[in-house]
């Protein structure tokens, strides 16, 4: 499921997010099956980015988070130099469903 996300969010950024350095939006997903086989119309989803989407796509980093928190939990974790090094990678932090 996460990896669908990735593609899913990678594709819809296209190459608008080549250099993005933070960009707070919400991505709609026209119909979304939950495990259970229930469906949700236009869900939603809260996400910002960080860095520098690299040509071959290959440098994406997708953070998640517990159901309690949001997008910007991780922040103090995110930019140059730091752990989440957005001079080498690209952050999607999302939002839970």
């Amino acid at each position: 499921m996460k990896r669908l996300a990735v593609v899913a969010i990678l594709g819809w950024l296209g190459a608008a997010g080549a250099a993005l350095a933070q960009l707070d939006q919400a991505h709609t997903v026209p119909e979304f099956t939950f495990e259970n086989g229930e469906k949700l119309q236009a869900m939603k989803v809260g996400y910002s980015t960080h860095g520098t989407l690299n040509a071959e796509k290959s440098n994406a980093v997708l953070i998640t988070h517990g159901t309690s928190q949001n997008r910007n939990v991780y922040n103090a974790f995110i930019g140059p130099g730091k752990a989440l090094d957005t001079d080498k990678y690209f952050i999607i932090a999302v939002d839970g469903i």
